[in-house]
């Protein structure tokens, strides 16, 4: 049941000259009004480690841009 109000949807996108975008829906906002704490400090960890995840992706990426 937590895996369909905790949607962690990841969508990558490629465009021409090799652009990526990559968007990450905010687990936070989809559980909506649940007024769960349970839930609501799971979806905040999630939130914490997909943002370390886009934050290690964007550094990534500073570096292979420098290289």
């Amino acid at each position: 049941m937590i895996g369909s109000m905790l949607l962690c949807e990841v969508v990558i996108q490629e465009y021409n000259g090799g652009c990526v975008k990559i968007s990450v829906v905010d687990p936070v906002c989809t559980i909506g009004t649940i007024n769960h704490v349970e839930i609501i400090s799971i979806a905040e960890e999630l939130r914490s480690l997909i943002q370390k995840v886009m934050d290690d992706v964007a550094s990534a990426a500073k570096f292979h841009r420098a290289a």
